[in-house]
């Protein structure tokens, strides 16, 4: 997934340590985990700022690294619904409330300190607010429509503020300097949470966001996971790599995962697979994992496409460790960084010999 000593995906989250798993995406792993700065080189704050002639026709508008500190002048666009203004020195938002449309906002890598600046600007939807300064989450109520949030790289030590923000959907905090999880019980609708890079002890806080889809804590200081995702029934995916875990005790209840990563921790066996039939990406390299009999725990091995497994003593025989994966799961695309097959061709065979059968089994009747 994203990430590199191995891949922590979506591009997501300052917190990515990267999966190949991140190109398919979370989403960005790498979504918005892994965005890096920019290279100011040619573009320093105290260089001349450039004249920008603001289209009042304009509905989207990109202002990417041109030394631009201020937003005055913006007001004239009041047809405008999209604004980029990445890798700026702007410190103040202020301007932005009197475009009554403006719903998508990307100020990711300026000089901004606060959100309280965006007072007014209550049509967004989408905000990325990542790599400034920001060391509280305030001043968002107004901000109800709100269903992306990105405050990658900031400098939050706890998540708070965010009770207003119903409609969240998305919620991304990679590379704060957050010790806890709290304060979440508000976001009924959240459906991806991204934690990774932070300084995390604990799963917990997360009793009430039953409709989250995606949770990634990748590089933090878990050691166990308790009774932390019992009641996330709908969970799909679920990465925890680079942590300090030593068993997979917590996982057995999350039935409709599709995509679990436990990588480079502490764990010396596979476990609490039995109910997950829907399977199809596990990754549980860089761990103390010695048996092969552990595997036996995923039910439906028809459905796993990937599996990484490298950099365990059970890999001590390279052959005989392909062997028997490519026996126990026959149709496996990807056996760690090897690509066997491509997917959607296998998923292509795999319909057209349904759909095939189906005949048969009418022709039959």
């Amino acid at each position: 997934m994203s990430s590199q000593e191995q891949p922590e995906r979506h591009d997501h989250e300052g917190e990515c340590e990267g999966h190949d798993h991140a190109d398919k995406a979370e989403r960005s792993v790498q979504v918005h985990v892994e965005k890096k700065a920019h290279d100011k080189s040619e573009a320093k704050e105290d260089e001349k700022e450039p004249e920008v002639d603001y289209d009042p026709e304009a509905e989207e508008m990109d202002l990417t690294n041109i030394r631009l500190r201020s937003l005055e002048g913006i007001q004239a666009c009041q047809k405008i619904t999209t604004l980029v203004v990445r890798h700026n020195f702007v410190k103040d938002l202020s301007p932005l409330a009197s475009l009554p449309l403006l719903t998508d906002l990307d100020v990711y890598e300026n000089k901004l300190t606060s959100l309280s600046s965006l007072h007014g600007v209550a049509s967004l939807t989408s905000l990325d607010f990542s790599f400034n300064e920001v060391r509280q989450v305030q001043d968002l109520d107004e901000h109800v429509k709100l269903e992306k949030l990105y405050l990658i790289s900031n400098k939050i030590s706890d998540i708070s503020g965010l009770d207003k923000l119903v409609n969240l959907k998305l919620l991304e905090l990679g590379s704060n300097r957050l010790r806890s999880i709290s304060n979440l019980e508000h976001l009924s609708n959240l459906e991806e949470l991204w934690l990774g890079r932070n300084k995390i002890t604990a799963l917990e806080g997360l009793e009430k966001l039953s409709k989250l889809r995606l949770l990634s804590i990748q590089s933090n200081r878990l050691t166990s996971l308790g009774v932390g995702l019992s009641t996330l029934v709908n969970l799909t995916e679920l990465y925890l790599s680079h942590n300090g875990l030593t068993s997979m005790a917590g996982v057995e209840t999350l039935v409709n995962l599709r995509v679990l990563d436990m990588s480079a921790n502490q764990i010396k066996k596979i476990e609490g697979l039995e109910k997950m039939t829907k399977l199809k990406e596990l990754w549980m390299n860089n761990n103390f994992i010695e048996d092969f009999a552990d595997l036996d725990c995923i039910p439906n091995p028809q459905a796993l496409r990937a599996i990484y497994l490298e950099r365990n003593p059970l890999q001590a025989d390279p052959a005989e460790y392909r062997r028997r994966l490519l026996e126990r799961f026959p149709l496996l695309c990807q056996i760690d960084a090897e690509m066997l097959r491509d997917e959607d061709e296998l998923e292509e065979e795999l319909q057209a010999q349904a759909t095939g059968s189906e005949g048969q089994v009418e022709r039959s009747d």
